[in-house]
């Protein structure tokens, strides 16, 4: 009974003829209502990116020939952590250059050899957090960022570069003492 509203869901899309098209900056990716998790490679073998990064925007035709522009906003705060620290992540989907809320979005990355994800729903100030432990440190990180909407899933891809914790800076006397 819970496949009825997606099965639904995809005829009303294929009777509009709902299509879309990626900007070629962005990596084309395999959509779907699931993902395997296999092992990707680990960190240390990952290059950082070329920058900038993919665009993330996307162009979509409807069945009345309305084109709307979407653009992933993948969020990232604190893109050099300090092991210890933590990296949020509060993406955002922009249609038109409006926000749209209340859709799936799913954040994933690589840790020791493992793919970890985080799935939300981002009310409010919602995002994913990620615990910097146990990456290597000074390596790139990436992270990819699906937000399901429609029927169709955005992708957006970051990362961050983690750095050895300093611990706390000193304090300067002040000028003239």
């Amino acid at each position: 009974m819970k496949a009825l509203p997606v099965l639904l869901l995809a005829l009303a899309l294929s009777v509009c003829g709902v299509k879309v098209t990626e900007d070629p900056a962005v990596v084309p990716t395999q959509a779907g209502p699931t993902l395997t998790a296999s092992p990707a490679p680990p960190t240390s073998q990952v290059p950082a990116p070329t920058l900038p990064l993919p665009s993330g925007v996307y162009t979509v035709t409807g069945a009345l020939g309305y084109v709307d522009t979407f653009r992933v906003d993948p969020g990232l705060e604190n893109p050099t952590p300090q092991e210890g620290e933590s990296v949020t992540l509060r993406a955002r989907l922009y249609k038109n250059g409006v926000r749209v809320g209340g859709m799936p979005i799913r954040v994933e990355w690589n840790q020791e050899g493992t793919l970890q994800r985080c799935e939300i729903m981002p009310f409010y100030l919602a995002g994913c957090t990620i615990e910097v432990q146990d990456f290597a440190l000074g390596l790139y990180v990436p992270v990819t960022v699906t937000i399901g909407y429609q029927g169709m899933e955005f992708i957006g891809y970051t990362g961050f570069w983690p750095q050895q914790n300093v611990g706390p800076l000193p304090t300067l006397p002040a000028p003239g003492r």
